[in-house]
């Protein structure tokens, strides 16, 4: 009759090493430990509230809620309803997206735009979109309309201020390029061959970038 010998008589040992507990929790950080017990205890607080203070229906503990998303997934109406979500913030990005990424963009490189509509941006922007709930459903309705405009509201002005920041520091990095120093942007010229030697056209063209390399370089002494 064959001997059923434990798995761990088969294996060299050490290597269950890393199924110790001890060692498993030495490896944990500190702060990881902090983190854990923070969220355990909340849960905890959340479920001594909910049974001491209040009635189900208007504060459920937490395992009233796993016990009622639990029966959602079972019946498929969560990922419904995960899914309408889903569409409404897709959707409601793409139209905010796709009006501040332009006007962003007209604002950072051209200044007289930036003048025109910073002020506005810089106004609206620190108004929070649930201010606009009650006027945006009296206008439009409690229907997906509302729903969709108050998230273009919300990403407009975050596109619109990272595209217009973007802008301006590649306008900025730009110039700064074009004022920079004529003997750098020499370095920037044809180099000869290794035998020493450049063609006709080559030389032409090193020549005219020369002088115009000069004519800038004196024209920024000149300036400072």
């Amino acid at each position: 009759m064959t001997e059923v010998r434990p798995l761990r008589q088969h294996l060299a040992p050490g290597a269950l090493g890393w199924l110790r507990f001890p060692d498993l929790v030495g490896k944990i950080k500190g702060e990881h430990l902090i983190y854990i017990a923070s969220i355990v205890g909340m849960i905890v607080l959340w479920h001594v509230v909910a049974k001491t203070f209040f009635k189900p229906q208007f504060f459920p503990g937490p395992l009233l809620v796993l016990a009622t998303a639990k029966e959602m997934i079972a019946s498929g109406e969560l990922f419904e309803h995960i899914g309408i979500s889903l569409q409404r913030i897709l959707t409601g990005f793409l139209i905010g997206s796709a009006i501040a990424a332009p006007v962003g963009l007209m604002m950072g490189s051209v200044p007289v735009v930036r003048a025109i509509f910073d002020p506005y941006a810089q106004f609206f922007r620190f108004v929070p979109s649930l201010a606009w709930l009650t006027p945006v459903v009296l206008w439009f309705g409690i229907g997906e309309i509302s729903k969709i405009l108050i998230i273009v509201y919300t990403t407009m002005f975050i596109v619109l201020i990272n595209t217009m920041v973007g802008g301006c520091a590649y306008c900025a990095q730009q110039a700064a390029r074009r004022r920079l120093p004529w003997r750098h942007a020499l370095q920037k010229l044809p180099a000869r061959n290794a035998a020493g030697n450049t063609s006709v056209h080559s030389d032409r063209h090193a020549a005219r970038d020369g002088q115009l390399l000069c004519n800038s370089g004196r024209s920024g002494d000149d300036r400072g």
